[in-house]
């Protein structure tokens, strides 16, 4: 059954099925989308993987959200949290310091998995042990209105390990379907929580963990078989300042490790400044958005990183709440612990 498969304890899936091995923690941050987010847990909990444990960090301003995901409480598997944090790399933090097996995956609140999602993640990760993080295939869901608007995705077409900083150009990957050793998390201290959605630099948390992840040393994997489906709408009117906000993150993350890593990271930020402003998004908007826009939402990102404070690896806005300390985690890769909580 590969790496994780063995040794680890059983937990009961959920009432009335056979006990399986706990391998993945899927961990999902919602904010005032209840009915998505029930649609995600749904998706995820139906799956043919069943020896998984799912967490959602819920950060909504009213109890919606929580009332769509009491019925999922009965499965075991499940835990719900409500968090008064702010910020998907917040939630994520949240979530992750909760969870007690070897590999963590996530995905977003307007997505649902692939019926072998979880599956297929855990497969990548047997597959290519010098792999710490992976990047799977996000598909834009179907809809009825193209003259009105478009579904972002990230569509993997081939399968590639990157190791080295200086290749990150070949791997870009998104958030919305990510998942990771549990143990890169406690490395890297986790993600940076002044950036992604609902924090000030508005994306790009996904960027810069996987930038620290090869600064490291270590393995990125970008595999098309792990799918989700994201159903995140825009109106051609909502395409520029969604990437705007998408760059401005970027150029922030890039301007923190120029920082950070000093000159070996300039010719690495060359070949990316270049792409992110002037070549096609490697995130798929269905459309070739204005060079001048990119350059200047790149440039301007830039300019606010430069100018933070930082600490070590992160950003430091006070604004931002504290990073949860690391949980205890696995020694290894067999020692988990799935008891219900």
């Amino acid at each position: 059954m590969g790496e994780f498969s063995q040794g680890l304890p059983a937990v009961r899936a959920d009432s009335g099925r056979e006990e399986a091995d706990c391998l993945l923690t899927v961990v999902v941050p919602t904010r005032n989308r209840g009915d998505l987010a029930a649609r995600t847990v749904a998706s995820i909990l139906e799956g043919s993987e069943r020896r998984i444990r799912l967490i959602v960090v819920d950060q909504s301003d009213a109890p919606d959200t929580k009332r769509a995901l009491e019925p999922f409480q009965a499965d075991a598997r499940f835990r719900y949290v409500s968090s008064s944090s702010a910020g998907i790399s917040a939630a994520r933090n949240e979530g992750v310091a909760l969870a007690r097996t070897a590999l963590i995956a996530h995905t977003d609140d307007d997505c649902e998995a692939r019926p072998d999602w979880c599956r297929q993640v855990i497969d990548a990760f047997e597959r290519f042990p010098q792999a710490e993080l992976l990047f799977g295939t996000v598909e834009p869901g179907e809809h009825s209105m193209p003259d009105r608007g478009f579904i972002p995705s990230y569509l993997v077409h081939q399968e590639r390990l990157i190791v080295g900083l200086r290749r990150k150009t070949e791997t870009e990957g998104i958030g919305a379907c990510m998942a990771y050793r549990r143990r890169l998390w406690d490395e890297l201290a986790g993600f940076d929580e002044s950036l992604g959605v609902g924090t000030p630099l508005g994306s790009a948390e996904d960027v810069d963990f996987a930038v620290r992840t090869l600064a490291a040393g270590h393995g990125v994997l970008e595999t098309p078989q792990p799918r989700v489906v994201h159903y995140g709408f825009r109106t051609w009117e909502q395409a520029n300042p969604l990437l705007r906000r998408y760059l401005y993150g970027i150029g922030a993350a890039c301007a923190k490790q120029l920082r950070v890593q000093g000159v070996p990271f300039l010719a690495v930020l060359a070949r990316l400044g270049l792409r992110w402003a002037f070549a096609q998004p490697v995130a798929d908007f269905e459309h070739r958005p204005s060079r001048r826009l990119r350059l200047f939402a790149f440039a301007r990102g830039f300019t606010a990183g430069f100018r933070m404070k930082i600490r070590g690896d992160f950003f430091t806005l006070t604004s931002a709440p504290p990073r949860p300390s690391p949980g205890p985690a696995p020694t290894s890769p067999l020692e988990t612990d799935c008891t219900p909580k």
